[in-house]
């Protein structure tokens, strides 16, 4: 049973198959070409005729063959036609024929024939595209933050000298305040002017933690101040000098709160004279992002070329060696004798011995 040419149009998810496809019973195999709409039907760029036209080139000059197995109830053309429009051989014919094979055959120079082929090679060109696009970012944010760390050094002239010196004779002061999950601890020493000295520490609470001390903490906070201090503004609520401002008190306000939030983020909790360390929590934030970025996608490459290597090892798209090599080498791996004996005994008299015999001394040096 063979049926002439056969269009056929369904919807998959978000993509829409235009099929020209024959069937051949003899060989149990179904010739096709296709042409794949990704979008709306409903859209005005979307056009059918020229779709199935496309489809029909590429059947007509480049037909894909797959192997089917038809059921047995299927006797007649017209069981064969509502078979083709069912959605049972909508599904073979998108595993077995596009993602295998594709929409046409292609015979060029190591061709990719497949869409899965393709797709998990366009994965992989898009993972290390995201990955020298992350890499170029971190360098990019890293950079600009060294340039405007907006945090004074200790390489200052003498009037900044001259508020440090005051700086350190005023009372040291602490201030709790917790953001989310995090409770923060800050000691501090600060001026009117706003200059500000402090030094801080964070908890959060984790399996397997400590139990929360607030006091060792606020010691904590103290040491750093005192022996690594990080030198800040913090402009003052009060616009009027009362008690509390003139000993260096702050409020605990949200302004104040916020201040400090936004100090720890820029600037860590103690002063790094370390060149090689990481001097700012924002640095060491977009390193730490950066290489779990790195490694995430340094994974999902693995991974697509395993998956990519076990499908050409899988895939059966290779054409076998032609018959006229093999019949060479067999040829060639006769031996002579034999070949003689059988002809002298008129046991293989015919054309086909003769030409194997021409063959052999033509391949020894016999042949004139």
């Amino acid at each position: 049973m063979s049926t002439k040419t056969h269009q056929i149009r369904f919807t998959r998810g978000h993509c829409t198959y235009h099929v020209y496809l024959k069937y051949e019973q003899e060989n149990s195999s179904i010739y096709y070409g296709a042409s794949i709409y990704r979008g709306n039907i409903n859209e005005k760029e979307y056009n059918n005729d020229r779709l199935f036209h496309t489809a029909f080139e590429r059947f007509s000059r480049f037909p894909v063959t797959i192997l089917i197995d038809l059921d047995t109830n299927i006797r007649t053309r017209q069981d064969l036609v509502t078979y083709f429009n069912s959605k049972t051989f909508q599904k073979f014919l998108v595993k077995r024929g596009f993602v295998t094979h594709g929409v046409r055959a292609r015979n060029g120079h190591n061709p990719v024939k497949s869409l899965m082929h393709k797709y998990l090679t366009q994965q992989i060109c898009t993972h290390k595209k995201n990955l020298r696009r992350a890499i170029s970012n971190a360098q990019t944010q890293e950079t600009h933050f060294k340039k405007n760390p907006n945090i004074r050094t200790y390489e200052m002239d003498s009037f900044q000298g001259m508020i440090l010196n005051s700086l350190m004779k005023q009372p040291t002061h602490t201030l709790v305040f917790k953001k989310q999950k995090r409770t923060f601890h800050v000691a501090y020493k600060h001026l009117d002017s706003g200059e500000t000295l402090y030094g801080g520490s964070i908890y959060l609470p984790t399996n397997g933690s400590l139990p929360y001390d607030c006091k060792a903490h606020l010691n904590t906070a103290v040491n750093r101040l005192n022996n690594c201090p990080i030198h800040i503004t913090i402009s003052n609520t009060h616009q009027y000098p009362t008690s509390s401002s003139t000993k260096g008190l702050l409020t605990n306000s949200n302004k104040i709160v916020n201040q400090f939030r936004k100090a720890f983020l820029t600037h860590g909790v103690r002063y790094k004279d370390n060149e090689n360390s990481h001097r700012y929590i924002t640095t060491h934030k977009i390193q730490f992002e950066f290489q779990n970025n790195k490694k995430k996608l340094m994974r999902s490459i693995n991974l697509t070329e395993n998956k990519l290597s076990t499908f050409k090892k899988s895939s059966s798209l290779y054409t076998p060696p032609k018959p006229t090599l093999m019949r060479r080498n067999a040829i060639s791996k006769k031996s002579h004798k034999d070949i003689i004996s059988a002809v002298t005994s008129g046991l293989r008299a015919d054309l086909d011995v003769v030409q194997d015999i021409k063959e052999i001394r033509r391949c020894k040096g016999y042949c004139n």
